[in-house]
């Protein structure tokens, strides 16, 4: 009988002469296994079994059988094999002894993955002997898979086809995968997964062949990872995947050769995040048919001896090298076998690995150790993960700190403290020594006095170099601060009470009724003891706050600087009541760029959210802040000006509005910026050498872009350009001993005006024209200090043609002033081209025309990581570049430090992360464009860059401010107004948002005007 299709009517003694009759036995019972009732396909394998057993031969299949003990329990194996699969052997019994080892309660109810499953005998043993609720047995060789599956029907039914009481085949399945591939990709779950997979590398794939399929179960190919060095790749990338399909508790057990050393496997599971413990041991003899000549190669590559006997139990172990000669000279050799199990380090791994394999980035864990990752570590940057899956941007922060994390710090006061504050009672800077500099902008004039606790100096000192305030160091005894308080007249006192002292609340209240009655803001500096914790004890300043809530002269100040995993990221709060005051910080914020990481703010804030999970009570909302029964402290004039120009002075838009004003790349982050990140967040702190990569990196962008010969003392790194852009005014400024005189272009991005007024410099608009509203060196007077130039241009987006940069900087120079480059968008200009420019911006200059340029650049907008707060200043005058960075008040932290080298040296080697960034600018541009074009307004259609348009009303509006209003009024779209840029007609537009967004906003600007026109 020749039986293709399996017919119940021949009955299984006939079937089973058809199986042991084929040449091709396992084709035949795999095809009959599709539709045969599994009763009676047992029927026809217990009877091919039998044969085989008893002695019949067979050249494409064999049979074993064995009986499994433990204690008292017995399970007997029946198994049909193949050349492609092994029978069981010294290494498979060593993983089973391992496995039985464990409690059989750990494996109650649970259920496995095992890995090379081949003709499934462990597993069956598994389901027979423990409690195990299912295991899923994968392979690479899809012969395996199918041998496995007539094994669990071999083994779960009896042989009249009735099935075990186990119900063992019904707890078996198995399928053909590269690991876990399959298995990820239909999102399984398991508690275990394990493995006795090869560890010797293959030199090439051949799965078409009977030997290519059998060298499958002895050799690996190499994975690209570490441990390929060591035979292990396979086994690493294993430990690798089983983060996504384990389940907290979960445990990896491997069958592993100890022939590179046990360090070397401890190793393996430690920097993938594991805890590892040996189960079993045992000395077996290397197989035969296994060829040892790779790890001889893998040995003399990594320098390091591999450990194989020449008996069972000798003490010394000898190299492959020897190995493979004895084995030459017909000697058998031994290695050691270990059954390791590995448990996760922490459960945040597990969501961690999900998350990085949906946003494509599974491979950051093979450039990252996780050995010394904390578990705060690795649960953080499982929230940025996961935040990046859904929404990969970093937008900047509100001036202020984002309202939401505000009310997370005014919830956690009020919970824990007591402390009854509103969040626009709460200011959120980058640090310390940055908030106090905004307070001394706002508050004191240069050369006015200030006195601060002496313990205070290591935090604040530079920042109060950089604003010039006499200082008087003074103590933290409140009573004689008192005493002295009407003799120094300081416009700001900042105290660090310690000790005993934090707990004289008389004294202190007496302090402030000092203060108070001279006009002085008292500002109580509680970093070092302010915890973020559910018990954090009495806070003696922290009362003090809120036993005076109608004094506008008293500031708690609090450094988030206890973190142990990462002490780099540092926010500073202001607690105050002092609205003014507030309102001022906000401006200086601005003007300074001063702004928050996003990345800083969502750390503090997933650690408040731990301790607000089971707040009672609706919302965040903690009081309403109300007036202050008597003002507080004076501030600066200038504030009270800078807060009327038209850049500060339109207020917030309501929540329904959509928001076309607002000038960052809302797009997603390119890869290896997301990549970067996150890498940086899991490195330990304080790794050594990742500042001057960030640089190196930076000097390579820049020469690659437009300063081909810049050199490394000549580039400086900056957290953001405006921030650079104001130090760098600062440093002329004291470098000329005298406020500047500065040219602008009379269209450009307000801010700037904004800081030179509170820089104190003299303000020289210069006349520019539509459409693109460019300078030109005719137009130059010959008294400018420094010139500012956009290039592109904000907000017209229109690039200098090099010949006009290049005379407009040699004029500027012949008059004996700097010139300040502004290219944060360099790299977004001319978007209908494929590429960024990528000329010597410096090109036919002298050497003294160059020393007399500076250069910002940033990934804000070109890398769209506003966020990050990444920006890098070169010039020719290294004195300059010198002078900007001894000005800076914050240390760069290792996670921007990371990114920043990440994504440059990405762009560097393949620029397609930025082609295809200038690609959707250039469509949500044209998209824009056209869609307003169609309404009637006026768009420049030349070839522009940047992030936005410049547009004209329709031709019928006389007054585009009021018309800009009115679109915001009716039709819920926000544009800048003219004002807000210095035109009189244009108003920008941004186009760097979501496609959606640019489509609702046309949609919503086609409703009619109030006047009947769109």
């Amino acid at each position: 009988m020749h039986a293709t299709s399996f017919d119940a009517t021949h009955g299984p003694e006939q079937l089973a002469l058809a199986v042991l009759a084929s040449a091709d036995p396992l084709q035949l019972l795999g095809g009959w296994a599709q539709a045969a009732p599994q009763g009676e396909l047992a029927k026809v394998l217990h009877l091919v079994f039998a044969r085989l057993v008893g002695g019949e031969k067979h050249a494409a299949m064999s049979a074993f059988a064995s009986e499994i003990r433990l204690g008292e329990r017995v399970a007997p194996l029946r198994l049909l094999l193949i050349p492609s699969v092994f029978a069981p052997e010294a290494w498979g019994t060593t993983f089973l002894e391992g496995l039985l080892r464990k409690s059989m309660r750990e494996y109650r109810g649970k259920r496995m993955i095992e890995l090379g499953v081949g003709s499934g005998w462990i597993s069956l043993v598994l389901l027979r002997l423990t409690q195990l609720s299912q295991i899923i047995g994968v392979d690479l060789n899809p012969q395996a898979v199918q041998i496995a599956r007539l094994n669990a029907l071999l083994n779960g039914y009896h042989e009249d086809g009735s099935p075990q009481a186990d119900r063992l085949y019904d707890r078996f399945s198995a399928t053909t995968s590269d690991l876990l591939t399959e298995l990820r990709a239909q999102k399984r779950r398991a508690d275990f997964v394990i493995g006795c997979i090869p560890q010797v590398i293959a030199s090439s794939a051949d799965t078409d062949s009977q030997q290519g399929l059998y060298d499958l179960s002895n050799y690996a190919i190499a994975q690209g990872l570490v441990e390929d060095a060591f035979g292990l790749g396979l086994n690493a990338r294993a430990l690798r995947d089983a983060l996504t399909v384990l389940d907290p508790g979960g445990q990896v057990i491997l069958n592993l050769a100890s022939r590179p050393g046990e360090a070397v496997l401890s190793r393996m599971f430690e920097r993938r995040g594991y805890h590892h413990d040996v189960l079993w041991r045992a000395r077996i003899e290397q197989a035969e048919d296994t060829d040892i000549a790779p790890l001889v190669e893998l040995e003399r590559r990594a320098g390091q001896p591999f450990s194989f006997y020449l008996h069972r139990h000798s003490r010394e172990s000898i190299s492959a090298a020897l190995a493979s000669l004895a084995r030459t000279a017909k000697l058998p050799i031994y290695h050691e076998l270990f059954v390791v199990e590995g448990r996760p380090q922490s459960e945040a791994l597990l969501p961690l690995a999900l998350a990085l394999e949906s946003l494509r980035l599974s491979d950051l864990w093979e450039r990252v150790d996780l050995s010394r990752a904390t578990d705060e570590q690795l649960r953080f940057v499982t929230v940025l993960a996961e935040r990046f899956v859904h929404d990969p941007v970093a937008p900047y922060p509100h001036e202020h700190g984002d309202l939401g994390f505000r009310q997370r710090v005014t919830g956690f006061l009020a919970k824990f403290h007591g402390v009854s504050l509103a969040a626009s009672e709460v200011f959120v800077g980058p640090s310390r020594a940055s908030l106090v500099f905004g307070a001394l902008v706002a508050m004191v004039a240069p050369g006015d006095r200030v006195a601060v606790s002496h313990q205070l100096r290591p935090a604040l000192a530079a920042a109060l170099a950089k604003h010039g305030a006499e200082v008087v160091w003074v103590h933290d005894d409140a009573a004689e601060l008192a005493e002295l308080l009407p003799v120094l007249l300081p416009r700001l006192l900042i105290v660090a009470p310690t000790g005993a002292t934090r707990h004289a609340a008389d004294t202190w209240g007496r302090l402030l009724a000092q203060c108070q009655a001279h006009d002085v803001l008292l500002v109580l500096d509680d970093s070092g003891s302010f915890a973020i914790t559910a018990r954090p004890g009495e806070n003696p300043m922290l009362a003090f706050l809120a036993e005076h809530p109608a004094s506008a002269h008293l500031a708690v100040m609090i450094g988030l600087i206890h973190s142990q995993a990462f002490p780099e990221v540092e926010l500073a709060l202001l607690l105050c009541r002092h609205h003014a005051l507030l309102s001022a910080l906000g401006l200086t914020a601005e003007v300074t760029y001063s702004r928050i990481s996003v990345f800083h703010q969502a750390y503090y804030e997933s650690l408040f959210d731990e301790l607000l999970t089971f707040r009672v009570g609706a919302g965040w909302t903690s009081s309403v802040a109300g007036p202050s029964p008597r003002p507080g402290p004076r501030l600066m004039p200038q504030l009270a000006q800078i807060a009327k120009l038209p850049v500060f002075a339109r207020p917030e838009p309501a929540p329904d509005v959509l928001r076309l004003d607002y000038g960052e790349n809302a797009l997603p982050m390119p890869k290896s910026l997301v990549a970067g990140i996150l890498e940086g967040f899991l490195l330990p702190p304080h790794t050594a050498g990742s500042a001057l990569h960030a640089r190196d990196a930076a000097l390579r962008y820049l020469q690659s872009t437009s300063l081909p010969e810049l050199t490394p003392e000549q580039v400086v790194l900056g957290q953001g350009v405006t921030p650079l852009l104001f130090d760098a005014l600062l440093a002329e400024t004291r470098r000329r001993g005298r406020p500047l005189r500065v040219g602008i272009a009379r269209v450009g991005w307000p801010v700037v005006p904004a800081m030179l007024h509170a820089l104190g410099a003299t303000l020289c608009y210069l006349d520019v024209t539509a459409p693109g509203f460019q300078l030109d060196e005719a137009s130059l007077p010959a008294d400018l200090d420094v010139l500012i130039v956009a290039n592109p241009g904000n907000p017209s987006g229109q690039a200098c043609e090099p010949a006009a940069l290049t005379r407009l900087i040699a004029r500027a120079a012949q008059h004996g002033a700097r010139v300040i480059l502004d290219e944060i968008f360099g790299q977004l200009a001319e978007l209908g081209r494929p590429d960024g420019r990528r000329e010597d911006r410096l090109g036919g200059l002298d050497a003294a025309q160059r020393q007399s340029v500076l250069v910002l650049a940033g990934l804000s907008k070109e890398f769209a990581a506003g966020g990050l707060r990444v920006g890098f200043a070169a010039s020719a005058d290294t004195a300059w570049i010198a002078a900007i960075e001894a000005l800076r008040l914050d240390p760069m932290p290792l996670h921007v430090q990371v990114a920043t080298q990440a994504v440059l040296s990405r762009h560097l080697q393949d620029r397609g992360e930025l082609r295809h960034m200038r690609a959707t600018l250039r469509q949500r541009r044209d998209l824009l464009a056209d869609g307003l074009a169609r309404l009637g307004y006026g768009v420049n259609k030349a070839d522009t860059g940047g992030l936005f348009l410049l547009v004209e009303p329709p031709a019928e509006i006389a007054d585009a401010e009021a018309f800009v209003l009115e679109r915001e009024a009716t039709a819920r779209v926000r544009f800048n107004t003219p004002s807000w840029s210095g035109a009189t007609r244009h108003f920008r537009a941004c186009f760097s948002l979501p496609e959606a967004v640019l489509r609702e906003a046309l949609a919503r600007l086609a409703t009619p005007r109030k006047d009947g026109g769109v």
